[in-house]
């Protein structure tokens, strides 16, 4: 992987993802350059219902970020898309699963 190609990708994106059980996540997804993020999700209209996990993440290909979280060995993955915006998508279907760079 080229540092050209992922220093980009470095910064703060944010969404609201669709959830079954509840009105959606609100998700901050903060990527840092030492290859490791931190991802708050909060359950909205739900008590208590804020989590925040931090990890390592690695570039698969050129467009796929896989996060995995030291603790539990769960891993998460996200799509980058690589318009101008900077948008990290979850899934090519549905345009509620982006997070927006800020």
């Amino acid at each position: 992987e080229s540092q050209a190609h992922t220093s980009n990708l470095f910064g703060t994106y944010e969404g609201t993802l669709p959830a079954a059980d509840c009105e959606g996540i609100k998700t901050i997804l903060v990527i840092n350059e030492d290859k490791t993020y931190t991802l708050k999700s909060e359950y909205i209209g739900r008590e208590d219902a804020t989590f925040e996990t931090s990890g390592i993440y690695h570039i698969i290909g050129d467009s796929i970020m896989e996060l995995v979280t030291p603790s539990s060995g769960e891993k998460t993955y996200y799509r980058m898309l690589s318009d101008k915006e900077g948008t990290i998508s979850q899934s090519l279907l549905a345009e509620h699963y982006i997070l927006n760079k800020k």
